[in-house]
């Protein structure tokens, strides 16, 4: 999975895939290099409020410094435990320019920006079945959407978590393969605007 953010007028991307640790690209290398700051392996990323946060196993959000996603600090507020779920972390993504959605296997959350010594707070907002995979989150405007693993379609904005996949349920149940179900993706479509 790959982020982008604005770091003082140019812009890095940040590549995350789940086995080795995060690598960056400025767009004036030849390719991508280590990401400075040795956040660790990480699923998923997203930036939000000048900062790229980074979802990690099992249920870790690594914060970076702000303006500077190759700095991350050791305190109680830049690397987050959502614990609560008591479910696997699976995907993050944007919701607004100050929030992110973070998607677990039963649970959904979201993290807003805020002031103070902890960047960011982080909810339990629902319970709903995950995405079958990272890639299948799509965000679209203001929410995120999933191919949950009980195979409906989920958005999440951050206040409710919806079912909105009942029409397509069978169509999906009856027609995916379950052997390669975790290598589901997901992409929105601006042409035809699904």
């Amino acid at each position: 999975r790959m982020t982008t953010m604005g770091v003082s007028g140019t812009y890095k991307v940040a590549i995350t895939n789940v086995v080795n640790t995060p690598k960056i690209w400025d767009g004036t290398a030849a390719t991508y290099s280590n990401m400075g700051g040795s956040p660790g392996v990480s699923i998923a990323s997203a930036v939000a409020a000048n900062r790229l946060l980074l979802l990690q196993p099992h249920d870790i959000v690594k914060v970076s410094e702000f303006n500077n996603p190759e700095v991350y600090h050791s305190g109680s507020g830049f690397t987050v435990r959502l614990i609560d779920g008591g479910d696997l972390m699976v995907g993050i993504d944007r919701l607004t320019r100050t929030s992110v959605a973070i998607i677990g296997d039963e649970s959904q959350w979201v993290g807003r920006a805020q002031s103070g010594s902890n960047p960011f707070r982080f909810e339990r907002i629902d319970d709903k079945p995950g995405p079958l995979s990272s890639a299948c989150i799509v965000r679209y405007g203001n929410a995120v959407y999933w191919l949950g693993q009980d195979y409906n379609v989920y958005r999440f904005d951050g206040v409710t978590c919806q079912e909105i996949g009942w029409a397509m349920k069978p169509f999906v149940k009856s027609n995916m393969s379950f052997s390669n179900e975790k290598m589901s993706h997901g992409a929105y479509h601006d042409r035809i605007g699904k």
